[in-house]
C-alpha cells in the first residue's frame, strides 16, 4: 500500500476507528492511541482485499482486537463504578450508564452491540467481522438487547 493510498484510507475511516476504540476504552487518550495503533497494523498488513467492504471489515476487526489488547494492558476499572445515576438531568436514561451496562455483557454480545450502534453496521457485516453467519449475529443482538433491558430495568434498549 502506498503512502497516498494509506492517507486516503486514514481520512476515510479515522472517525469510525476512533468511535469503535472509544466505545471499548471509554477514554479519549487511550482511544486515540488505539486508533493510531490500529492504523499502523492496517498499514503493515500484507493482506489482499477482495473489495472495499472486505478491507473495511478487516480494519474494524483490527480495531476491536487492538482495543481489547489495550483493555488487557491497562486493566481498566469497571465503568459502572463511575456511574452515579441511571438518569441524566433531563430525566433521560443516561447513555454513559447504558454503555457501562453494555460493558458488562459477555464478549460476543458486547461486540454485536458495539458494531451495530457505534459503527452502524448491518448484520451481514457484523457477521463477517465476527466470523459467524448472519443468523447468530441477529440472535446475539436479540439476546443482548433482552439482557440490557433486564439489567437496566425497562424498555430503553
Amino acid at each position: 500500500m502506498t503512502k497516498e493510498m494509506f492517507s486516503e484510507k486514514y481520512l476515510t475511516y479515522k472517525v469510525m476507528v476512533f468511535q469503535i476504540s472509544y466505545a471499548y476504552l471509554r477514554n479519549i487518550e487511550d482511544a486515540e492511541e488505539a486508533t493510531l495503533d490500529s492504523f499502523m497494523k492496517f498499514y503493515k498488513s500484507t493482506k489482499k482485499f477482495q473489495s472495499v467492504n472486505h478491507e473495511k471489515n478487516y480494519l474494524i476487526r483490527v480495531t476491536i482486537n487492538t482495543a481489547k489488547d489495550y483493555l488487557k494492558k491497562i486493566k481498566a476499572l469497571p465503568l459502572n463504578e463511575e456511574v452515579h445515576g441511571v438518569y441524566d438531568d433531563n430525566g433521560e436514561l443516561d447513555k454513559h450508564y447504558v454503555w457501562a451496562v453494555v460493558d458488562e455483557l459477555e464478549g460476543k454480545y458486547k461486540d454485536v452491540i458495539y458494531l451495530r450502534y457505534t459503527a452502524d453496521l448491518p448484520y451481514k457485516d457484523i457477521a463477517s467481522i465476527l466470523k459467524i453467519s448472519e443468523a447468530p449475529a441477529r440472535k446475539y443482538h436479540e439476546i443482548a438487547i433482552k439482557t440490557l433491558r433486564e439489567l437496566i430495568g425497562g424498555n430503553y434498549a
